[in-house]
């Protein structure tokens, strides 16, 4: 199972040729991470959860995400997303 959950996250930070990770997906993927560690630390401080907010900040994390890659995907000449 360990090899299955490792194999799937180098699939999806890697570039097509599955060995030289995407600095954009990296980044992406670094910063959802960062925000759900700091929203859950918060919310064990303070011992409330504002929804909008947390629902709000995921929102544009992700949204800066798709917009990178996409950008990144116009400007290279392979395609990011794995499609041929």
């Amino acid at each position: 199972m360990f090899n299955t959950i490792k194999k799937v996250i180098k699939d999806v930070l890697t570039e097509n040729d599955g060995e030289s990770f995407c600095a954009a997906r990296l980044s992406g993927f670094i910063a959802l991470f960062s925000y759900l560690g700091i929203a859950i630390y918060s919310a064990h401080l303070s011992h409330s959860v504002d929804l909008v907010a947390l629902g709000t900040g995921l929102a544009t994390v992700l949204a800066g995400t798709a917009i990178y890659l996409g950008a990144k995907q116009a400007t290279s000449k392979g395609d990011s997303s794995g499609n041929s």
